[in-house]
């Protein structure tokens, strides 16, 4: 449960500060730092495979009516780029 706090951001330099005075200011922060990191890392790789396997899994559809089509994203390209 402490893990998954820190990997969300909530309250973990107060974890780190309470660590440093046990174990040393290098090993502590070298440790929070890392964990945070990657931690937050895997999290967003995880979103973005769910994002991406439901994509997928929309364009593999046999619906042709709720299908994404190609045109449609030709379509989004062409009216992004001319916003962005």
């Amino acid at each position: 449960l402490l893990m998954s706090r820190m990997i969300t951001g909530e309250s973990w330099n107060g974890l780190m500060h309470d660590c440093t005075e046990a174990t040393g200011p290098i090993v502590a922060i070298a440790f929070f730092f890392s964990f945070v990191v990657l931690g937050q890392f895997i999290v967003l790789n995880m979103f973005v495979a769910v994002i991406l396997e439901n994509f997928e899994r929309e364009m593999a559809s046999e619906s042709a009516d709720q299908m994404v089509k190609p045109a449609d994203l030709e379509n989004f390209q062409e009216v992004w780029s001319r916003n962005h």
